[in-house]
């Protein structure tokens, strides 16, 4: 008889969504702890082990997730997540007849309303890599019939080709393209090539604009600057979990983190442990010059001031004690939020 007062035990479903939290907040200690306990607990459960795996899988640790998504199919040989992920281990260790079975669901029709086909045009590449092209032009058979406008895409057509050509296959797989830049053509009218290729070149402008716009901008959401200020007399020491980065500060350090969410452990004057988000609207990167900063147990005050410069300044004014040109826009008193955006 189970004991009155003993809590009940949660679904697997709890599990694999607590597992997700710990990940994706890089608390990857705690997640391999958790990892061992769920895992013994729910042993019989192939979702569970196989969203063990696909987390591990998401972060680059393959040779972690494998075990957990072998120990998925054999539990659950029909479970796609399972068979998906221990088919991506055989193709990064070049066992391309070991992954084909587990991905012949994909081949069937109606796989690509349900399933996403790149694991099969990833296991169609590695066999077009080893000249096995008649094996690699099945699959890109396959990847048509389930996504047709494939048919337009111009990578895709060329992967078709090289296996046809080195083939030797002169009926195409391919329709012909409908229309193409490169075939538009019109002899009888000078002035609409004129008009063409203008708009091509304004295109072409418009295209390196918005891609200079687009690298700033990943740019800046990659380099965003958070800074430590620490109020106390002794140094403090901030750990970024997840990261290599690690700071002792006296008074005042700064370091860069891409935009995401964080776990921070601190040390020295005082004993915390907290989450903290870098985010900002995407568009607003360009626009926007915030300010992160980890107020250390949130004893320091911070104050910020707004000064105009004017060739012909006017004289102060003194409001409430202080000059005009000193107001203060924003103070964070002590014992403020320990994080915030300024």
């Amino acid at each position: 008889m189970p004991r009155k007062n003993s809590a009940p035990v949660p679904p697997p479903e709890n599990a694999i969504g607590l597992h997700q939290k710990l990940v994706n907040f890089h608390q990857f200690d705690e997640a391999a702890s958790f990892r061992q306990k769920a895992g013994a607990q729910f042993a019989g459960s192939a979702m569970l082990q196989a969203s063990f795996g696909d987390a591990l899988a998401h972060y680059g640790k393959f040779d972690e997730a494998a075990p957990f998504y072998a120990r998925a199919l054999t539990l659950r040989p029909d479970l796609p997540e399972a068979r998906t992920g221990m088919a991506e281990s055989h193709l990064r260790a070049g066992r391309l007849d070991e992954a084909q079975p587990l991905l012949d669901f994909l081949e069937k029709p109606g796989a690509a309303q349900l399933y996403s086909l790149a694991p099969l045009e990833r296991l169609a590449l590695a066999y077009q890599k080893k000249n096995l092209h008649e094996e690699a032009l099945i699959l890109f058979t396959r990847l048509l019939e389930g996504l047709p406008k494939l048919s337009d895409h111009k990578g895709f057509r060329h992967m078709v080709e090289k296996s046809e050509k080195a083939l030797g296959r002169s009926e195409a797989l391919l329709p012909k393209r409908k229309f193409s830049w490169r075939n538009f053509r019109s002899e009888s009218d000078p002035s609409a090539r004129s008009r063409a290729r203008t708009f091509l070149i304004l295109g072409v402008i418009v295209a390196l604009v918005s891609l200079g716009f687009l690298i700033a901008n990943e740019y800046i959401r990659r380099h965003r600057t958070v800074y430590l200020v620490n109020a106390h007399a002794i140094p403090a020491i901030v750990e970024i979990t997840g990261t290599d980065l690690r700071r002792k500060t006296g008074r005042l350090e700064s370091f860069e983190l891409k935009e995401g969410n964080y776990h921070a452990v601190l040390s020295g004057p005082v004993k915390h442990k907290l989450d903290f988000e870098i985010q900002t609207s995407y568009f607003s990167s360009w626009f926007d010059d915030p300010v992160w900063i980890l107020n250390i147990g949130g004893d320091a005050i911070l104050l910020r001031r707004e000064v105009t410069y004017n060739t012909n300044t006017p004289p102060p004014v003194q409001e409430s004690g202080r000059n005009r040109e000193d107001e203060i826009i924003g103070i964070a008193h002590p014992g403020g939020p320990p994080v915030f955006r300024w």
